[in-house]
């Protein structure tokens, strides 16, 4: 019985092994394929991705302006140099075809582009920038800034509504995460401790943009909103904003709030024409004929005097920080 077992059992375990072998060398041959085909992908994909990148890297530095002028300008500390915004613009540009992803190169592009003159393209930028990131001041601000320049105050009012709900803590935690605003904020001494003023000018001048908006498209009743909500964030320095309340309410037919909000205003601004000429209307309308005159008279002595005007926002500008 025991040779029989060896002489059938023989040539089963002698086919078992080479149906081994065959396997292993099967398996072998594929993961030296797979291996193979990860060092291709490695050195001639990965590796020049990298290489390129590293390319890229070394142009931007090499053609990366100092921030200084970007920022002194956005601050109206220095006068305009086309020499000097046609290298940011060159700098920014090239940034965006690099990495085209990042919504601050499109933003500083989109500065760069508009004060050189090239309103369409800049705001093209604004917007690639807007889409990228939630309800951020700035990005918004700049794009409603160059709508409100076009006068195109419907789309002005789509983006300067979002600039003033931007939330200061997202705007800062955006900004520490973006190398070219704290390039750029390097050059601003004490920057953290102005950072909260920055943003409530910001937000001022935004709220004055849509403000002024309503009132081109003549919808007072969301004039009147937001100029109240201005208000009650302690936004009127300069009454500009009870001025408008004013002249909402007066729209509205609304003649007692109107001469309140217009004398508050003037206790904020007493050389401006307009203020009394809205004063003077509504004291007319309530009858007061004698106090509606003096007013008159007041608008006119300013307006051939320095009246001031809250209609043209001199001190509004393109900001990117």
């Amino acid at each position: 019985m025991s040779k029989v077992r060896m002489r059938t059992g023989k040539p089963y375990f002698k086919t078992m092994n080479i149906n081994i072998l065959k396997l292993l060398k099967y398996v072998l041959s594929r993961v030296l394929v797979l291996y193979f085909a990860a060092f291709v992908i490695t050195y001639f994909f990965l590796d020049h991705k990298e290489a390129k990148w590293h390319a890229y890297a070394a142009t931007l530095s090499r053609l990366q302006p100092p921030y200084y002028y970007l920022t002194q300008y956005t601050d109206g500390k220095v006068p305009y140099d086309r020499k000097e915004l046609l290298a940011y613009r060159l700098f920014f540009s090239q940034l965006v075809t690099v990495l085209p992803d990042r919504s601050d190169g499109y933003a500083m592009l989109g500065f760069c582009q508009h004060e050189l003159g090239e309103t369409d393209a800049a705001i093209k930028s604004f917007k690639k920038a807007v889409d990228a990131v939630p309800p951020f001041l700035w990005f918004n601000y700049d794009l409603g800034y160059a709508y409100f320049q076009k006068k195109d105050y419907e789309h002005a009012v789509e983006y300067l509504s979002r600039a003033v709900v931007s939330n200061p803590e997202v705007i800062f935690k955006y900004m520490a995460g973006s190398k070219p605003y704290l390039d750029a904020i390097a050059t601003i001494p004490d920057f953290q401790n102005d950072f909260l003023s920055r943003v409530r000018v910001g937000m001022a001048n935004s709220y004055k943009m849509l403000v002024l908006s309503y009132f081109h498209l003549q919808q007072f009743d969301r004039l009147i909103a937001s100029a109240q909500m201005a208000v009650n964030q302690k936004l009127d320095d300069d009454g500009f904003f009870f001025y408008y309340l004013g002249v909402g309410a007066y729209y509205a037919k609304q003649y007692e709030p109107a001469v309140m909000y217009l004398q508050q205003s003037l206790s904020k601004n007493s050389e401006a024409a307009e203020v009394y000429y809205y004063l003077a209307m509504a004291l007319k309308a309530l009858g007061k004929e004698a106090l509606a005159v003096a007013a008159l008279q007041k608008a006119q002595e300013l307006e051939n005097s320095k009246g001031s005007s809250f209609a043209d926002l001199r001190n509004v500008r393109l900001m990117i920080l």
